[in-house]
């Protein structure tokens, strides 16, 4: 005979899962779940270009920051340099909010889970390290072939190829959630010589619970829309090259292709803030 109290635990934990099933999220925590398995990290990385004209030599184009912490919020941060340098970052955070920020005219389009689609995409296109990095969380695979593996800045990590016109080589750490340790892309022209290459290594890897302040998404910036966050980033490009602010966004509104996918943006954006209640 069964004993009352197993019976009630049995009820309880089947209406648990049927309640969480209902809302078509158990197939998602369970995801969500694994991303979260990797240790907590803070990483510096240095990207170097080359390029075939001697006139514009090797030169440092981007230093990058990546944070995750325990509980699963992550940070992607580039400080771009040049003639037009900047410096843009994008928080996702556990609870499911996440933030685009361009800090160069403080501003930043936050949005919750799902931005244009009604599944957690996000949660999604992360990487499986049980699969060597090669296929996505659900199951869609990656571009690219594994070409063996190599130890990066002490870290096993899955050194993949993706041979087209132009080549992409990385190396990623499955230990640390299949983050990017190192990476090499050849490029080429129509003719197939080599115009320039991009060169990212890791300066340094720091385990242990980032700052909390790496995640905070500043209360102080101007709530845009993510296609005119993109559409600013544009005129702004173009006035650092000398162009006047009332040209700079004339021309920016002629490039058709890129104002189409900015108002693309733009409507799945508010589409996602209703839906994530944060208007």
């Amino acid at each position: 005979m069964i004993k009352r109290p197993l019976l009630i635990a049995c009820g309880f934990l089947i209406a648990t899962v049927l309640g969480t099933l209902s809302y078509g999220r158990f197939r998602s925590n369970l995801i969500l779940l694994a991303i979260q398995a990797p240790q907590p990290y803070t990483i510096e990385q240095t990207e170097r270009i080359t390029c075939r004209d001697p006139k514009n030599p090797s030169r440092i184009s981007d230093r990058r920051s990546l944070a995750r912490s325990t509980s699963g919020d992550t940070l992607s941060q580039h400080d771009l340099i040049g003639s037009a340098g900047h410096k843009q970052s994008e928080i996702h955070l556990s609870t499911g909010i996440a933030a685009k920020i361009f800090h160069n005219l403080r501003l930043k389009s936050t949005y919750g889970k799902g931005i244009g689609s009604e599944k957690d995409a996000y949660e999604l296109s992360f990487l499986n390290p049980k699969q060597d990095c090669l296929y996505q969380y659900d199951g869609q695979p990656r571009p690219g072939k594994k070409l063996g593996e190599e130890i990066v800045h002490g870290f096993r990590t899955i050194k993949i190829v993706e041979d087209g016109h132009d080549t992409w080589t990385t190396w990623r750490a499955p230990g640390l959630g299949c983050v990017l340790l190192q990476q090499e892309v050849i490029f080429r022209d129509s003719k197939g010589g080599f115009v320039s290459n991009s060169i990212l290594t890791t300066d340094s890897v720091l385990l242990g619970e980032p700052s909390a302040n790496l995640f905070v998404i500043p209360f102080d910036y101007r709530e845009v829309p993510m296609g005119s966050l993109s559409r600013e980033q544009r005129i702004w490009k173009l006035t650092v090259a000398g162009v006047p602010y009332d040209s700079a966004r004339e021309q920016a509104s002629k490039d058709t292709g890129q104002e189409a996918f900015a108002s693309k943006l733009d409507s799945s954006y508010l589409q996602n803030r209703q839906r994530n209640h944060l208007e």
